[in-house]
């Protein structure tokens, strides 16, 4: 990959200038117990998504992902006549380890095989995982959920800082469970049960953890509570998350429809991270949360700070300020994906 030159860069800002912040609208809060989600709107919007998702493309086989032994390349292949959205975050189960993609991606239609960048997300495990494939992936249900391990994977690209965020989102959640009844009504507190959140075939993945029955069971009211509130909202092209009163990050997409798609996995992965944090303090002061999104939004508002070709039509582009992180892709000449971290 390599950096644009000046005339790019320049492009990328007149092209950009259409999906400003200034033109969003902020709508919720729409709250479960520590979890608070607010929607982002678009002034118009596509309803169409030039575009499916990785998982939906997975789980109908018209995508296949390939161990290649190498822990940070994979191969993928798209076998159908429709571009596929991967995003920077998302988990892959099976191979010989579990994997999390580095950064956003546009797979064109019948792609034939293409490397594809990835960091491990189950360091202790190199032989086939109970009966998963050792050659190939399955889809997962979620992203990855902390901004720390989304630091490390998205925007510093370090794999040993992997590893140390996966194990301390692992260790969060044993701790986290503990604090929730389970659907039962029996309370997750007993020792056997901390333990079942790291156990299954591999105890270093994190994938198994977020999977794992003390952490469904306390996942599904958040759920239940908010995947339905897409509804009846229009134009909403992403959403902005705030834990324990205060605000983590943001996503926003080219087409409410592509945002739609992803949602169940955004909000599982939302989800989780409210799990581990929950029992942590919150914020007794009024908090000016539309003012702190908008501000966050507003971090890709000038030119990029660094940019990178993924391969010859797809570019990212980062900006990075005193409070926040700011990540977008564009296929070509169309922006797709803007992913906003607070720091």
């Amino acid at each position: 990959m390599k950096s644009l030159g000046l005339s790019a860069l320049l492009a990328w800002g007149v092209l950009h200038a259409a999906s400003t912040p200034a033109e969003y609208q902020i709508s919720g809060p729409y709250t479960h117990d520590n979890l608070t989600v607010f929607l982002i709107h678009a002034s118009s919007d596509r309803r169409v998504s030039p575009y499916m998702t990785l998982k939906d493309a997975m789980e109908t086989n018209q995508v296949m992902v390939y161990e290649t032994k190498n822990v940070n390349s994979l191969a993928i292949e798209n076998v159908s006549n429709q571009a596929v959205f991967i995003q920077g975050g998302d988990i892959v189960k099976g191979g010989q380890q579990d994997r999390v993609i580095t950064n956003d991606f546009v797979l064109p239609p019948n792609s034939g095989r293409l490397p594809i960048s990835a960091f491990c997300v189950e360091q202790g495990r190199w032989t086939q995982g109970g009966d998963e494939p050792m050659k190939t992936f399955n889809a997962s249900p979620a992203m990855i959920p902390s901004n720390a391990l989304k630091h490390a994977v998205i925007v510093e690209g370090n794999q040993q800082e992997v590893w140390k965020e996966v194990s301390k989102e692992q260790m969060g959640l044993a701790s986290g469970v503990r604090k929730f009844d389970r659907t039962d009504g029996t309370h997750l507190s007993s020792t056997a049960e901390m333990v079942e959140v790291q156990a299954a075939r591999s105890p270093s993945s994190l994938m198994l953890s977020m999977a794992s029955r003390p952490v469904a069971d306390a996942t599904k009211p958040y759920i239940k509570a908010l995947h339905s509130i897409l509804a009846k909202e229009k134009n909403v092209v992403g959403y902005a998350v705030a834990i324990n009163g205060e605000i983590r990050g943001a996503d926003v997409y080219s087409t409410s429809a592509l945002f739609a798609s992803l949602w169940p996995k955004l909000l599982q992965s939302s989800a989780v991270e409210a799990v581990r944090l929950n029992g942590q303090e919150r914020p007794t002061a009024q908090i000016d949360y539309t003012a702190s999104i908008t501000s966050m939004l507003k971090a890709s508002e000038s030119s990029p700070q660094s940019t990178v070709d993924v391969d010859k039509k797809v570019k990212l582009a980062k900006w990075e300020t005193p409070g926040a992180v700011a990540i977008e892709s564009r296929d070509g000449e169309s922006w797709v994906h803007g992913s906003y971290l607070k720091k």
